[in-house]
């Protein structure tokens, strides 16, 4: 059995690599991004502190937790969307290529966290935010503003 190193936290030296369900980090743009079960990570026995080491397999497998996790909260929110108005609509109003939402909810291609962010506010009130969508871009560009103040009151 490997020697267990001191944890940074308590002080116990209880810190060895596990497994668990459950677990989650905060990585880029998410605080709480899942764990993969199958990847081991130095956890302390007592306190439960858990170290990220940075080599290139769990830097790894953060990424493609992180990328599912978007990919699964962009066809969530075009799917919401896609039941108020057409996918081509849609792109046109994002400025998006033809053919990038289908894309991106049939999970062939990776969204940026910016554009997830933007469909999954759009799709926490899609009628509302489609409009707002519309009245901001048919404003001129000075008017925007006043748009922004209007709908923070």
């Amino acid at each position: 059995m490997a020697e267990r190193k001191r944890c940074i936290r308590c002080g116990k030296r209880a810190v060895r690599p596990r497994r668990a369900k459950g677990r989650t980090t905060p990585y880029r743009t998410m605080p709480c991004l899942p764990i993969p079960e199958a990847l081991a990570l130095p956890e302390c026995g007592y306190c439960r502190n858990l170290s990220i080491p940075d080599d290139e397999t769990t830097l790894r497998a953060l990424h493609e937790s992180y990328v599912a996790s978007l990919r699964e909260r962009v066809e969530l929110a075009i799917v919401t969307l896609h039941d108020v108005r057409s996918l081509r609509k849609i792109e046109r109003l994002l400025g998006v290529s033809q053919g990038y939402l289908s894309k991106l909810r049939a999970g062939t291609s990776n969204p940026s966290p910016e554009l997830t962010l933007l469909l999954g506010l759009l799709a926490s009130s899609p009628k509302l935010m489609l409009r707002r969508a519309d009245a901001f871009w048919a404003l001129p560009a000075d008017g925007c503003l006043n748009l922004a103040m209007r709908s923070a009151l």
